[in-house]
């Protein structure tokens, strides 16, 4: 196991992009949209591991859920969650998004009690492939 990514969650992407890039002098690109889970993000490569920003995505009914509304309601993007590589998932909850070039990501998350949370991207490339 090893740290896979970490999130940054922002009310508005754009504005997580700037946040990100006002500390780091690099800035996110966009990554793609999560469908049907309300969400969208913008990724930043650090080597192996990559930073997220993720925003809700206006462009999709209002996400639902804790972390929808926690990000709803954050008033500065903040550090969330830190990403653990696993495929030793307990309740996997599947997930997807498809990048601006078109390539369909799809992985598992299985979350815990603590903002640490286990991701396998079964046969997916690995995003840091393409930062």
């Amino acid at each position: 196991m090893h740290i896979d990514h970490l999130v940054v969650g922002s009310a508005d992407l754009d504005r997580g992009i700037a946040w990100v890039a006002d500390r780091l002098g690099m800035a996110p690109v966009f990554g793609g949209t999560h469908d049907g889970a309300g969400t969208r993000n913008a990724l930043l490569g650090l080597g192996d591991q990559y930073l997220e920003v993720l925003a809700l995505d206006p462009g999709q009914p209002a996400a639902r859920g804790p972390l929808a509304s926690q990000i709803a309601g954050l008033e500065e993007p903040t550090l969330l969650t830190v990403a653990v590589a696993s495929s030793d998932l307990a309740d996997p909850v599947p997930m997807s998004r498809t990048r601006p070039d078109g390539v369909r990501l799809e992985w598992r998350l299985s979350f815990t009690s603590t903002p640490l949370f286990f991701i396998d991207w079964l046969r997916s490339p690995h995003p840091t492939r393409d930062l």
